[in-house]
């Protein structure tokens, strides 16, 4: 961080605009072929119901994954293993333009679901690691503010990107968002140390709180909604 910046208190642009390209991308695409699933499962000769399961794999295995991700990857340098996982995350979505089988684009599916499982979290802790304390949670409150915008920008643009170029072309724009923020990634992030790893158990204790507990659930439900 240059000394300017950490004068005024604000994490700098170039890291703040990669950090959020980071969470758009990989919120993008959760959902961002179910515009196409009609199309998907006519060219795969499957049931729209077996084609709406690429989705909920995906964010089964993102809710599932990420708590242990963040845990067991707690040692690893966070540049290091943010480009580790965007790069799985783009390999898997650019192999879809050679795939012709809905076994071999589950597993795909599989394989990018998992990388922003551990990539999201890490995208969170190096946003907590390098915004000053006064600007912390307006940092992060930017960050995961790609998370709305995937639903309002992404989501619409991926279906369009499909219907007007095939089915395929949803995942390439998910595989060019990540690209575009590794790339940020790989340009404006420096170098974080990792952090001391928490217990799962800990990580894990704020659900038992009901008002939290509350909190999340109402807020699952809604966004599961949109």
């Amino acid at each position: 961080m240059s000394t300017l910046s950490a004068l005024r208190g604000h994490l700098p642009a170039g890291q703040l605009c990669a950090l959020t390209l980071c969470a758009f991308a990989l919120q993008t695409d959760d959902f961002v072929i179910t515009g196409v699933l009609p199309a998907l499962a006519r060219e795969l000769t499957v049931g729209q119901a077996a084609a709406g399961q690429l989705v909920t794999v995906f964010s089964v295995i993102c809710a599932a994954v990420a708590p242990v991700a963040a845990v067991v990857t707690a040692r690893l340098p966070r540049r290091r293993l943010l480009t580790a996982a965007l790069a799985l995350f783009c390999l898997a979505n650019f192999a879809v333009l050679v795939t012709r089988s809905y076994g071999a684009l589950m597993v795909l599916r599989v394989l990018a679901a998992l990388a922003a499982a551990v990539a999201l979290p890490t995208v969170l802790a190096v946003t907590a690691h390098l915004a000053p304390p006064e600007r912390r949670g307006s940092s992060l409150a930017t960050v995961m503010a790609g998370l709305t915008g995937a639903v309002v920008i992404g989501v619409p643009a991926g279906t369009w990107a499909g219907t007007a170029l095939g089915w395929r072309a949803a995942f390439a724009l998910g595989g060019t968002l990540g690209l575009g923020a590794l790339l940020l990634v790989r340009a404006a992030l420096p170098r974080v140390p990792p952090a001391p790893p928490a217990p799962l158990a800990a990580r894990l204790h704020p659900l038992t709180r009901p008002a939290v507990l509350g909190t999340l659930l109402a807020a699952t439900v809604a966004y599961r909604a949109t």
